[in-house]
């Protein structure tokens, strides 16, 4: 890893989903990166920030650089329930993976907030949920229930689970207490996370 010999941290606020957002010059290099951690996967990502000469420049373009890496695909191991890449599933490739049909829903766009929701058709729901929102939905976690009344009772305990931090209606905001939760749910429904998008063109 080389040494960084200047960095500046950015305001979090200012860029939504991204942990640790800076600007940082390495030794040995003239060039200045935008560097942030993503809260789903522990990875630190980098983009070079195009046409920087020194800190300041640096700075102000550092947006550029952090809206291009939520652009960028996501690659991750595969998922063992298909013929798809892992990171993204969309409605004609559920069935693949062996998605449930109906359940507990909780999902993601920004990692500022999550939903969780209940439906007994969780295609239909994610695909009138993706027209109303221009990021992708990131699905953080799915639990099989097929009947009302165990949707409704497991809905509404993991509502009360975070009661603390509603935002507003079926919105939560996403702090560490929701995602140690959600980890832990992913742990026992032994479920991976995805993109629920189509796979870009020119994904490897």
């Amino acid at each position: 890893m080389p040494t960084c010999v200047e960095r500046f941290d950015l305001d979090p606020d200012k860029f939504k989903g991204a942990k640790c957002p800076c600007v940082v010059r390495y030794e040995r290099g003239t060039t200045y990166y935008y560097r942030q951690l993503t809260p789903d996967t522990k990875d630190y990502r980098t983009r070079v920030i195009k046409g920087a000469s020194n800190m300041q420049e640096a700075i102000e373009k550092a947006h550029i650089a952090f809206l291009e890496i939520r652009q960028l695909p996501k690659k991750t191991k595969k998922r063992n329930k298909g013929s798809y890449d892992s990171g993204y599933v969309n409605a004609k490739s559920w069935e693949e993976y062996r998605l449930p049909t109906g359940g507990i829903y909780i999902y993601t766009t920004d990692f500022d907030s999550i939903k969780i929701g209940k439906t007994n058709d969780l295609r239909a729901r994610f695909k009138t949920h993706q027209c109303s929102n221009p990021e992708n939905i990131k699905v953080l976690c799915l639990i099989s229930a097929e009947s009302e009344d165990a949707r409704a009772e497991k809905e509404r305990s993991l509502h009360q689970q975070c009661s603390k931090y509603c935002r507003v209606n079926e919105w939560f905001w996403y702090v560490p207490t929701v995602q140690n939760m959600i980890l832990d749910l992913q742990e026992e429904y032994n479920f991976e996370p995805f993109t629920y998008a189509r796979k870009p063109p020119g994904f490897d």
